[in-house]
């Protein structure tokens, strides 16, 4: 008996090793008016889930919403976006659980999860998407949907 229960315990610590890094990441998310200065409108923002809705939000310029969740097990999780800027308006999925890494970065080891963030913002000409938020690296902004009319 002690010779079964000692063989299994290597296997439970590896488990539990192993647990924190395979558990699905907290995501968050932000919205930001990054439209012109002396733009008279600000942007308008209703972000929802089939469960959650965010609400609607007013946004002057170089302001932010954000929101954090842990998504669902089984690849559900879907958190939807419409925004307005004067006569254009967009909609958008902000979070696609079942599309791989949309949000996250990788850590070190394939199935680490560095950071779950996504960061939207509406400028002039569209919506543009980046995991890192680093103004100093534009070429990480990804212009992703147009405004429509």
């Amino acid at each position: 008996m002690w010779k079964k229960t000692c063989s299994s315990v290597p296997a439970i610590l590896l488990i539990f090793t192993l647990l924190p890094a395979l558990s699905i990441s907290k995501v968050h998310i932000y919205v930001t008016n990054s439209v012109p200065n002396d733009s008279p409108n600000p942007v308008t923002t209703h972000c929802q889930s089939r469960n959650d809705d965010l609400g609607y939000h007013t946004l002057h310029v170089n302001q932010s919403t954000n929101w954090s969740f842990n998504p669902k097990l089984g690849g559900s999780t879907l958190f939807f976006c419409h925004l307005w800027w004067g006569d254009r308006n967009v909609a958008y999925n902000a979070y696609e659980e079942k599309i791989p890494w949309f949000c996250a970065i990788r850590g070190k080891l394939p199935w680490q999860i560095k950071r779950n963030t996504c960061y939207w913002e509406a400028r002039a000409d569209g919506i543009y998407f980046n995991k890192v938020n680093d103004p100093n690296d534009s070429p990480s902004w990804v212009k992703k949907y147009p405004w429509t009319v």
